[in-house]
């Protein structure tokens, strides 16, 4: 997912990329699908490699796991970068959330049961705008491909317990646990995202008091990918400040 800001970053950062337990290359554990237990992976992964202090970020799941690192351990972040985050269900109508809901158990019953590969095309239709996908067949393709070859144990796991049972906390607690965040804080959302829309990250930009924010136009859930220069000349801005 993050293919297209290696080049971009590595010039001036050491940039670690890492796949959450069940996902790409980790192994697929049995148990130890929980927030907590993701937001300990990536401390633990920061002390193996001898990082003291990093600037976490994350895309979608991965932005709910560093905003939650972030509360968490303050003391590592040094800024934190967030896009197209889950983590606030706020803006949507309770018809929306539940239809929300109802999509991610569907999902996760289906991958648990066939793999990832039988909800591949509806997969890259909701994470990519339409005319992205039809001026971008090779790199969608390629996404599409990495979809079905993942088995779906560690996906289902993760959506059945970390996501469900996120969903559970209170917005008063979720707003709680984000007003712990110190470290400057940087929102993008792209304009055209459906899996969580832009009145979502305009909530969890409320919720950071003095963070930045940003909408992609034109992309949709992955503006990493869809548009990668606009997108890493804004977060290289954003941590040119910080150190200005």
């Amino acid at each position: 997912m993050w293919a297209l800001q290696v080049a971009a970053f590595k010039e001036r950062f050491k940039v670690v990329l890492w796949d959450f337990r069940g996902h790409g290359r980790s192994e697929t554990t049995e148990e130890g699908y929980s927030l907590e237990q993701f937001v300990e992976d990536e401390r633990e992964l920061l002390c193996y490699l001898g990082i003291e202090t990093a600037h976490v970020g994350g895309l979608s799941l991965g932005g709910l796991v560093s905003s939650w690192f972030a509360a968490s351990y303050p003391e590592m972040t040094g800024s934190l970068v967030l896009s197209d985050s889950a983590g606030l269900l706020e803006g949507m109508s309770e018809q929306e959330k539940e239809s929300k809901r109802k999509l991610f158990e569907t999902s996760a019953a289906l991958a648990e049961k066939e793999g990832r590969a039988a909800m591949a095309d509806a997969t890259v239709s909701l994470m990519f705008s339409e005319e992205f996908i039809k001026k971008a067949p090779d790199l969608v393709n390629k996404v599409k491909e990495g979809i079905i070859a993942d088995p779906g144990q560690g996906y289902a796991r993760t959506i059945r317990h970390l996501l469900m049972d996120f969903w559970k906390k209170s917005e008063d607690e979720i707003k709680n646990e984000l007003a712990r965040i110190s470290a400057p804080a940087f929102i993008l959302a792209g304009e055209l995202d459906r899996l969580t829309p832009l009145p979502t990250q305009q909530a969890l930009h409320r919720s950071m008091p003095g963070s930045r924010f940003k909408v992609i136009k034109g992309a949709g859930h992955v503006p990493v990918l869809e548009k990668p220069q606009e997108w890493n000349r804004e977060v290289l801005d954003f941590l040119d400040n910080l150190e200005n």
